[in-house]
């Protein structure tokens, strides 16, 4: 499936957001609110606990 650039840029921007506040979730920087709203998501997508696993597996190297 081909996006025209706006529609491109808007999926790279959302996803880019999710990417920072899931970083941001496994950095343990969010509030109680913004942690449930990770906590809800990862509850719900399998997607999402795989990039936590990874993010978590990449700060372990660090």
């Amino acid at each position: 499936m081909f996006l025209d650039p706006k529609e491109r840029s808007a999926v790279g921007s959302e996803e880019q957001h999710r990417n920072i506040l899931l970083f941001a979730y496994v950095d343990g920087e969010l509030d109680a609110a913004q942690r449930r709203l990770v906590e809800d998501l990862l509850a719900r997508d399998p997607d999402a606990r795989q990039r936590i696993a990874q993010m978590r597996q990449l700060n372990a190297w660090h």
